[in-house]
This record gives C-alpha cells, sequence and structure tokens, in this order.
C-alpha cells in the first residue's frame, strides 16, 4: 500500500498491549516529564490511535472519490459513502471476528425516505490491523454477514480492494433498494 506523503506509518507492527520499559531518571520513578515522554513512546493506546489514524487518511480518501456524504431530499434515493470509526453493532462484530484489532471503515449507506418510511441498507468494508499486525481488508454487510476479503495471505492492494468492494457494495445495494422502493405505497 502506498503511503502519503506526512501520513503516519502503517508498516506491520504488532499492536502492543503492555508497557514494559523502565523510566530513567535520579527520582525513583523519574520526573513528570520524562513520565509523559515514557508514556507517549509505549503506551498501546497512543500506539492503535497513530494506526486508526493512518487507516483514516485512506477511507477518507476513498469516501472523497464518490463525493456522497449528504442525504438527499425527502422521495429521492440517498446513497452515502463516508468514513466510520465506531458504528456500535459493526465495530462489535468486528472485535468479536478479530480481537485486539485496529479498524476503520467506509459505511456504504443507499436510503429512501418518504414523510413515512425509511427503508434503508449500510454495508462496511473494514481496512486495518489485526492485534498480530497483519494487514485486513474485511465485510460486513446488511445482513449482518462478516468477510474476510484480504488479508496476509494475498498479496492485493489492499487500499484498491476497499476501494472496489465500497463501490461493488453501492451498486448492490442501490440495486436491493428499488425492490422495497417499488413496494411502497
Amino acid at each position: 500500500m502506498a503511503q502519503e506523503e506526512g501520513a503516519p506509518s502503517l508498516a506491520k507492527a504488532k499492536i502492543p498491549n503492555e508497557v514494559s520499559q523502565p523510566l530513567n531518571g535520579s527520582h525513583p520513578e523519574g520526573t513528570a516529564e520524562e513520565a509523559a515522554e515514557h508514556y507517549r513512546q509505549t503506551s498501546p493506546t497512543l500506539k492503535k490511535e497513530e494506526i486508526r489514524q493512518g487507516y483514516k487518511t485512506i477511507c477518507d480518501r476513498i469516501a472523497d472519490r464518490f463525493g456522497l456524504r449528504v442525504w438527499a431530499p425527502v422521495n429521492h434515493v440517498t446513497k452515502m459513502v463516508a468514513t466510520n470509526l465506531g458504528d456500535v453493532d459493526a465495530f462489535a462484530r468486528a472485535e468479536m471476528e478479530l480481537p485486539g484489532s485496529v479498524l476503520v471503515a467506509v459505511r456504504v449507506l443507499v436510503a429512501f425516505q418518504t414523510p413515512r418510511e425509511r427503508p434503508m441498507y449500510m454495508s462496511y468494508v473494514f481496512i486495518g490491523r489485526r492485534g498480530d499486525g497483519d494487514e485486513i481488508v474485511a465485510l460486513f454487510n446488511e445482513s449482518r454477514e462478516w468477510s474476510l476479503l484480504a488479508g496476509p495471505e494475498n498479496s492485493a492492494d489492499h487500499e484498491r480492494v476497499l476501494r472496489e468492494t465500497a463501490a461493488h457494495q453501492l451498486d448492490r445495494l442501490t440495486d436491493k433498494i428499488a425492490g422495497d422502493i417499488r413496494r411502497l405505497k
């Protein structure tokens, strides 16, 4: 995967789970500045956030290519493609499937809103790192089905897989909602 200039490094690295380096300094526990520096260098939370921000940049770039970020007026089809950092159902399933992972998703949403009803479908195309550091792309679709699309087993361009899967989901969900729209009275 090509790295955008100025973006955080997404080089394969195991996601840290614990702090193990001792502090330096004459005081047995070091100064506040040393403690803060130690935290910045060893914090699993900060490392995960750095990785997450790198993937957010990729997802933002893909979502921007679609240019679909706002709801359509009532009685028109809404098509949205946007970066997603935590819709509860999708991310809970991702955590169940890939414990300890760091993931960001491109959410694909298709809806049709009338004054009384709003049929809607959403799929999530995830990209990120498993706890062992391997990069993956996965799909959680509107039927709540999970599938791993790309991982270390193949040499696919994961950003391309993410982009193409989002485009396919947008077309598929648009076709699917047509039947719902026809049934509305």
